[in-house]
């Protein structure tokens, strides 16, 4: 196996450097069994070698432990103190109880939030007192509506009844309260001490990240795990804050705390043997993250997003950041569930390991931690589930919760699942490598379908950064599908994706990559196959997906070509949006069917033709029927449904509930606009700087978030899966759609205003384009000041670079070519990233900045000349600014850290760049961190400056010194980690880093 994954890999370099040398080849022409079709016969597909996984089964597969049990979106499960029975809380606030048997049929409710408390929106968790049986209590997480300072509370409710548990909603006693908004954390468990711990998120969305800046200041409970007696009370409160707390005695920190620096903490648990602490921390952009929880631990939000620096010069708490246990970058996982470290009898194999997942693509994990590392890891199993929560019941066997809504008429909902172990046989070496070892094709490389494979094509093609694609349905024999849980074992859906060699020129177009849906024990599988060079066969891509280049002709370019950066999607990211949780098949939906199809005997209605073929075995509902979705630029449709058609292949897997996107809007096509949420409403997750904008601001584009964020790109740019490029012919069209809504009437648009592009759009809107190109237009010939204060107006904000960026990329407005260009150096030099980034579309993508991120290869460094005044610039006031908090370069900077005045005489360059890109590699030893643990809890960090017999001083990262006396110090302990952070040069290009390192290095 090992050998064959690195051929693998070495294949699909080689296409991507050889592709576009080998002639060309035909796109596909009939085949016999396109003939068929066209016959109005349909042949059955007896040829398929499809079968099972191309990697060894995992250990594990999933079950539903009680088969008759179904919940409306549960959230959490637990078991109660002397009680036999299981607990389930669905987000709506219903708590039930059943009996601990797979055979149990109902459940018996013990307490229905919402009727004590009307205005509860959700809860989330809950926790019954470690003493059950004496004190008869639960503790439930509730979230309540509006966002309000106390809108998320921790309340207690008695039990009255134990046979069944029943609770009274009107007992409720508010514990606790904090502000509720965006990541509330709020899981709710009871510590081996007898106390009660909650999580706390940093109370907003994720666009920008921590606005607040919460993350690490300790005066206030976000983004925190709390802990609390509530045994006890103090003056005032409905519990007691325990005396050994960490954070008990520091100035202005909320004593409450037990550790701090987390951004979502869904889900934590405790091990029932070691008493460890395990969280589960939701990332930002780039990773999910497992913590084992310290007393009075800081775990980095937002400073950091586990390894990745967010605010690397944001204030610091006054602990050390701590590492992840384990994380998982957003190719393996994108909303991580913590879960708990396996102490039952049932998995022999899982003794001792932490059990977590991942709600966005149903994978699990498990590992085992000696302390200091993971000595065992391995994935589990992988699901179609949405795993919201982990449970353990008395006996310590492990459950978890699949989140699903229930049905008014009670159908659907989600189930408990457990891990069994996986009887399958290793059969992957008999996965097909090779497309032509699939049996879809006839022949691979005239690219002509087997009998039995149809062809169809979608009304509404998502766009793939100028990639064009075919599409085929297999199913086994010819067998019927009967909606999409009636796919038959075996289907498959295939999908050839195209790149022009000559950028416009379908006669040039060569095949990419061809990528199957299969459905195989009743779930979708993703797998994609990669062309060779010759274009006559494709091989199987490895599970991670692989970055590729090619080179583009494109006459709009200044040097006639551009490189294109294309991405074969690991099988986790196709998992993303093709989740059986929501509807794998995107494609393959009534709405996208119903459009005309030639399969070889003239135009007509593709969903009748696979009626009359047997494909369809009953009849699609006429409401299905009656949403059709169109092309996006068919003139003879109404420009509403050609926007609508288009944000709904484009965003619609994402946006809508439980799709994995975090704002709370639904591109579904089908919706009537005002249940979008989308027109007239607040961004959530970050206005990118336009003042007063909304999601879709009727009438504006350019107070719009929606058509800032698919105009930009870089962080933020949507859609943000599959593509790197801005789409402007889809732009335009959303811009002419926001700007024909009227903000009057939200029925302006249903209208059936036509095919009008841009020459349609408002008269206010002529006005602005008209005037931003008058002032194009005298910028070449006004004097330079004259022409300095327009150009600075110009990008004076947010909105006006919007629209400079707008007129630009319509090619029918004649910019002259020298202001063209001094606009776009502007824009894509601007200090304000959220201008910076609209004008990237402008710029070759190997023009583009290229930073250096978290793999930095050290030779790309230094085998550049670096430039000692743009390094010292640098130093003090640019890209590497935050290296003057900590060090003095003569009389300017920090003194945390060493004296750079004469660092080039100690360190050559390669030794100077060896310490930045690895700070914890050598610290000499008046440089080392250490952490001083006072006798009442106080915690401190930084430079041990002294320590006698006497007196213990330590300088903080802030410049900050305290000095504190020995007899009060309990523990002192030297840290491996630098106060110095990794990654620093992560935003720099290499270019940037060279001329840092060229400062440092004169230095003498």
């Amino acid at each position: 196996m090992g050998f064959r994954r690195n051929y693998s890999i070495s294949l699909i370099a080689l296409i991507a450097c050889f592709l576009w040398a080998i002639p060309l080849v035909s796109l596909t022409t009939a085949s016999p069994a396109q003939q068929s079709l066209a016959r109005g016969k349909r042949l059955p597909w007896t040829s398929s070698r499809l079968k099972g996984s191309p990697e060894p089964p995992l250990p594990y597969e999933y079950e539903l432990a009680f088969p008759h049990l179904r919940f409306n979106s549960p959230v959490a499960i637990t078991n109660a103190p002397g009680n036999s029975r299981l607990f389930v809380v669905d987000v709506h606030g219903r708590i039930v109880s059943f009996e601990n048997k797979r055979d149990v049929k109902s459940t018996d409710l013990m307490l229905d939030v919402k009727s004590g408390d009307p205005k509860m929106k959700q809860v989330y968790s809950f926790a019954f007192h470690p003493n059950f049986e004496e004190n008869p209590y639960v503790y439930v997480c509730i979230i309540r509506a509006g966002g309000l300072d106390d809108g998320s509370r921790i309340s207690r409710f008695t039990v009255t009844d134990m046979d069944p548990p029943r609770a009274d909603p009107k007992s409720e006693v508010v514990i606790y309260t904090w502000y509720s908004g965006g990541h509330n954390g709020c899981s709710v468990k009871f510590g081996p001490e007898g106390y009660l711990y909650f999580s706390t998120g940093d109370g907003t969305g994720p666009n920008p990240p921590d606005p607040k800046a919460v993350g690490q200041d300790l005066s206030n409970v976000h983004s925190t795990v709390m802990r609390i007696d509530v045994d006890r009370r103090d003056e005032g409160k409905n519990y007691r804050i325990p005396p050994d707390n960490p954070f008990v005695d520091v100035a202005g920190a909320r004593p409450e705390i037990w550790a701090y620096g987390f951004r979502n903490p869904w889900k934590m648990s405790f091990d029932r043997e070691t008493g460890d602490l395990w969280v589960g921390d939701v990332g930002w952009e780039a990773w999910e993250m497992i913590y084992l929880v310290k007393r009075g631990g800081n775990y980095g939000w937002s400073v950091m997003e586990g390894r990745q620096p967010v605010h690397p010069d944001g204030k610091r708490g006054p602990t050390p950041i701590l590492p992840p246990v384990k994380d998982h970058d957003h190719f393996e996982a994108r909303s991580i569930t913590g879960g708990f470290v396996y102490r039952g009898t049932a998995l022999p194999g899982l003794d001792g390991a932490y059990v977590y997942g991942d709600y966005s693509t149903g994978r699990m994990w498990g590992f085992r931690y000696d302390g200091e590392r993971i000595i065992w890891l391995q994935e589990l199993v992988d699901t179609p589930l949405r795993i919201v929560a982990f449970g353990e019941d008395a006996p310590g066997e492990l459950y978890f919760l699949d989140y699903q809504e229930m049905s008014e008429t009670g159908e659907g909902g989600g189930g408990i699942y457990r891990l069994v172990p996986n009887p399958e046989k290793d059969e992957s070496d008999s996965f097909p490598r090779t497309l032509s070892a699939t049996g879809l094709f006839s022949s691979v490389e005239k690219h002509l379908p087997a009998s039995g494979v149809v062809p169809y094509s979608v009304a509404t093609e998502l766009w793939a950064d100028y990639a064009y694609a075919e599409r085929f349905i297999a199913v086994p024999g010819d067998q019927p599908i009967d909606g999409e849980a009636g796919y038959p074992e075996g289907t498959v859906l295939a999908r050839t994706v195209y790149l022009d060699q000559v950028r416009g020129e379908p006669s040039t177009r060569r095949r990419i990559e061809t990528q199957i849906l299969l459905r195989d024990r009743g779930n979708w599988r993703p797998y994609t196959y990669v062309w060779n060079a010759e274009q006559t066969d494709a091989t199987l891509a490895e599970s991670v997906g692989a970055d590729l280049t090619f080179s583009i002709k494109d006459p709009n370019s200044l040097d006639g070509s551009i490189k294109h950066a294309y991405r074969v999607p690991s099988r986790a990211e196709c998992s993303i949006c093709h989740t059986d949780k929501l509807g794998t098949l995107l494609g393959v939906s009534p709405a996208q069917l119903n459009h005309q199809y030639n399969y070889g005997a003239g135009a007509e209605n593709q969903i009748a033709v696979w009626k009359r073929l047997g494909i369809y075995s009953n009849p699609i509902p006429e409401k299905e029927l009656a949403k059709r979705m169109v092309h996006p630029f068919d003139s003879s449709a109404s420009l509403d449904d050609r926007a609508r058609s288009y944000l709904h292949a484009n965003c619609g897997h994402c946006h809508r509930p439980g799709g994995g996107g975090t704002a709370m809007i639904n591109f579904d096509y089908r919706l009537e606009r005002e249940a979008t949420r989308l027109v007239d409403i607040k961004p959530a997750q970050g206005a990118f700087g336009l003042k007063g904008s909304r999601i879709v601001a009727p009438g504006d584009p350019f107070a719009s978030v929606l058509f800032y964020r698919m105009t930009k790109l870089g962080r933020g740019h949507m859609p943000h899966i599959g593509s790197a490029i801005t789409d402007r012919r889809g732009l335009e069209l959303v811009y002419d759609w926001i700007a024909h809504l009227s903000p009057e009437s939200s029925e302006a648009v249903r209208g059936g205003v036509g095919s009008e592009s841009s020459a349609s759009v408002s008269a206010a809107f002529r006005g602005q384009l008209k005037s931003t190109l008058q002032a194009f237009h005298e910028a070449a010939s006004l004097p330079a000041s004259s022409c300095t204060k327009v150009l600075r107006y110009l990008f004076s904000s947010t909105r006006s670079a919007l629209l400079v960026s707008h007129v630009l990329s319509d090619e029918s407005n004649e910019v002259p070519s020298e202001v063209r260009e001094e606009l776009v150096a502007i824009g894509t030099e601007h200090l304000d990233v959220n201008i910076r980034d609209l004008f990237e579309q402008f710029v070759p993508p190997e023009k583009r900045t290229q930073r250096l991120g978290e793999r930095i290869e050290p030779h790309a460094i230094l085998s550049l000349e670096g430039d000692v005044e743009r390094g010292r610039r640098a130093f003090f006031y640019g890209a590497a600014s935050s290296c003057r908090n900590c060090h003095r370069v003569h009389d300017a900077g920090g003194q945390v850290g060493p004296p750079l005045t004469e660092i080039g005489k100690k360190y050559k360059p390669h030794e100077l760049l060896s310490t930045i890109l690895d700070p914890s590699k050598q610290i000499e030893d008046k440089y080392r961190a250490y952490v001083a643990i006072s006798t009442t809890g106080d915690v401190v960090s930084g430079l041990l400056i002294e320590k006698n017999s006497e007196w213990v001083t330590i300088k903080g990262s802030d410049g900050k010194v305290v000095r504190s006396p020995v007899a009060e110090i309990a523990q002192l302990t030297p840290q491996e980690k630098s106060l110095m952070p990794e990654f620093l040069l992560r935003d720099m290009t290499a270019q940037e880093a060279a001329d840092l390192l060229a400062f440092l290095s004169a230095l003498k």
